[in-house]
């Protein structure tokens, strides 16, 4: 039988926060088989090497994306992200994974949700059509519209997805 294959993509603890539950449950599953992808915050001293949470949770990282460029404003930013979708991609080459799981709304995610669009792989996206502030916001709906389920928390959630124009099934 051929399980599924799911790519998770983390770069924060609160993302982590919401991955680990779903991967308890699938973790030896015969449907699925799954591969987490870190980067960002979770590669870096300076917020704890979270990465190393979520190997002592018991879980094994395939892939870790350095991406983050010193300077922290607005400009390395996005060129951070730039050199996460250049590498991204090439995760997505090899791995080959049947969906790509991103939850929140941080510009990984996004990138992430640009990635699997451009490669055709499917998006799934745990937090999807909550609110959020200025950039997070707009983050968070811009994944909306490349991902292809949405995983909401609540019911308003759900309902914001669906004014937004997403179709009721994919919610």
């Amino acid at each position: 039988m051929n399980r599924l294959r799911l790519l998770f993509l983390t770069g924060s603890r609160g993302e982590w926060g919401y991955i680990r539950p779903i991967l308890r449950l699938i973790d030896g599953s015969q449907e699925f088989c799954y591969s987490i992808c870190a980067t960002n915050m979770h590669l870096l001293p300076s917020f704890g090497l979270s990465v190393k949470e979520i190997e002592s949770d018991g879980f094994r990282v395939e892939h870790k994306i350095y991406m983050s460029l010193d300077g922290y404003n607005h400009y390395t930013q996005v060129k951070s992200m730039g050199l996460f979708l250049s590498s991204f991609a090439d995760i997505l080459a090899s791995s080959k994974p049947d969906w790509i799981v991103l939850a929140g709304d941080r510009g990984e995610q996004l990138i992430g949700a640009i990635a699997g669009a451009f490669c055709y792989v499917p998006v799934a996206h745990i937090q999807a059509g909550e609110l959020s502030g200025n950039i997070d916001g707009m983050t968070r709906h811009a994944i909306g519209k490349f991902a292809h389920l949405h995983l909401a928390s609540n019911a308003d959630a759900a309902q914001r997805l669906i004014r937004l124009g997403e179709e009721p099934f994919r919610v």
